[in-house]
């Protein structure tokens, strides 16, 4: 694996565990960088007022990649916009604080109206708001489309931050939710590597429902059905240069000792990124089966 390609973490893989457990074991697994989890940070800052003040220190030398989520992001031109433009402006302080550069939003299914047309617009309207409270802090939005949103393609996210402002907002590209929605590599490959925040490498077993649930998302990076070589090769084919994070949920592993969870998912994440940078994704495949 080329050193250029930086590993990180998703914590919510662990969610049992707190923040600086957290960073004590994605540093001791040998990732270079760690996203923050919101949850996780409100619950650490009640328990203790002073935790901000030590985080910095806590990190040391591990990066943060993202602070992550803020969701759902549409509730601010519909109304509800104190509350999220708030703790948008108190994350991305924290962003600035620990030199994270972004903030993860997600988009899910709060709309009055059912056009895109008219869903782009409230989408738009939103992350303007949001954005002229976290980019002063020199914190991008990462929007990340999914699965579960009427808000889910490429095509959608590359509108939206044509709107909002490219210096403000960005893509997070999530290879579980490009290959469930049935996403092409070449689709990928043809991306800006300017326009992508950061790369959540992500793995699925079987859908188990009568939809796809962050449930299915419990397979170890390369065990599962998510053809990562490609998906890899297609974000590398980009000119990407920034952190590649593992991203883990599901039952399976959440009661396993996070230690120990950490560094199997750091060997299988870098296992695969060393497939990838080989050369060994030797083309792009359709998708139809799943």
């Amino acid at each position: 694996m080329s050193r250029a390609m930086k590993t990180s973490i998703h914590v919510g893989c662990a969610p049992a565990a707190d923040v600086e457990t957290d960073i004590r074991n994605a540093r001791a697994a040998g990732f270079d960088a760690t996203e923050l989890s919101i949850p996780k940070l409100e619950r650490y800052f009640e328990q203790d007022p002073q935790a901000a003040d030590r985080l910095p220190d806590s990190l040391g030398d591990l990066a943060v990649s993202m602070v992550d989520v803020l969701m759902p992001v549409e509730r601010i031109a519909r109304g509800h916009h104190h509350e999220l433009l708030d703790a948008g402006d108190r994350w991305a302080r924290l962003a600035q604080r620990v030199g994270c550069p972004a903030l993860q939003v997600v988009v899910l299914n709060e709309f009055d109206v059912t056009t895109w047309r008219e869903q782009r617009d409230i989408i738009v309207a939103s992350l303007r708001r949001l954005a002229d409270r976290t980019f002063p802090h020199g914190v991008r939005l990462g929007i990340e489309p999914v699965c579960f949103s009427q808000f889910s393609s490429l095509d959608q996210a590359l509108e939206v931050i044509d709107l909002v402002g490219r210096e403000r907002a960005g893509i997070v590209l999530d290879t579980w939710h490009l290959w469930v929605g049935e996403t092409s590599w070449p689709e990928v490959a043809a991306l800006d590597a300017r326009d992508i925040v950061t790369v959540q490498i992500a793995d699925s077993g079987p859908r188990k429902g009568d939809a796809w649930a962050d449930d299915d998302r419990d397979e170890l990076p390369g065990r599962g059905l998510v053809p990562l070589a490609e998906g890899i090769d297609a974000i590398l084919r980009t000119g990407y240069a920034g952190y590649w994070s593992a991203e883990l949920f599901g039952r399976r592993h959440a009661e396993r000792e996070p230690a120990e969870l950490f560094r199997d998912v750091q060997r299988h994440l870098v296992a695969c990124l060393d497939r990838a940078s080989r050369g060994i994704a030797d083309g792009y495949e359709t998708r139809t089966e799943r």
